[in-house]
C-alpha cells in the first residue's frame, strides 16, 4: 500500500513540476536539484550505513520507498520550496513559507518512520528538523554565490 502511495505522489509531483511555473532561472533550478541530489543522498548514507542512527527495512519494497524519497521527492520540494521563496517579498511571508515547508520535509520523513521503512536509532525528530533546516540555509548560501557568478558571467535573471 505505501509503495502505490508513494509511486502516486512521485507521479504528481512530477507532472506539477513541469506544469507549475518557476520563478528561478533555468540554471539555478537545475543546480538546485543537482546540489541537493549530493546531499540528500550523502545525509541518507551517512545517516544509515556510516552512523547507524537510521535502520532501513531490509525487505526491497520498503528500500525502495526509501531511495525514491531520497533522489525523487525531497529534491522535488526543496525546488519548489526554492522557487516559491523568490514570490514572497516580506520577511513574514518567508518565515511562514519556511515553516511551512520544514513542516511538509519532515511530515514525508514521519511517513516513512511510521510505515517502518526506517527506524531511528538514538536519532530524535527535533535532529532531522534541524538538519532539514540547515540544508535549507545551505542550499540558499550556494544558490547566492552561483547567481552572483551567473551576474558576472552576462547571464541574465
Amino acid at each position: 500500500m505505501e509503495h502505490v502511495v508513494f509511486f502516486d505522489l512521485i507521479i504528481g509531483l512530477l507532472i506539477a513540476t513541469t506544469v507549475i511555473n518557476k520563478r528561478l532561472n533555468i540554471l539555478e533550478n537545475i543546480f538546485i536539484l543537482i546540489t541537493l541530489e549530493f546531499i540528500i543522498t550523502g545525509y541518507v548514507a551517512v545517516l544509515t550505513i556510516n552512523l547507524g542512527l537510521w535502520e532501513m527495512a531490509k525487505n526491497a519494497e520498503p528500500y525502495t520507498i526509501l531511495r525514491l524519497h531520497e533522489i525523487i521527492i525531497l529534491p522535488v520540494l526543496y525546488l519548489w520550496y526554492f522557487n516559491l521563496l523568490d514570490a514572497f517579498k516580506s520577511l513574514l511571508g518567508k518565515s511562514v513559507l519556511t515553516l511551512g515547508a520544514l513542516l511538509i520535509f519532515y511530515g514525508s520523513e514521519y511517513l516513512l518512520v511510521r510505515w517502518n521503512v526506517i527506524t531511528y536509532n538514538s536519532w530524535n525528530a527535533w535532529y532531522s528538523i534541524f538538519v532539514l533546516f540547515g540544508v535549507i540555509i545551505f542550499i540558499q548560501l550556494l544558490r547566492r554565490g552561483f547567481k552572483h557568478r551567473m551576474l558576472k558571467e552576462g547571464i541574465p535573471n
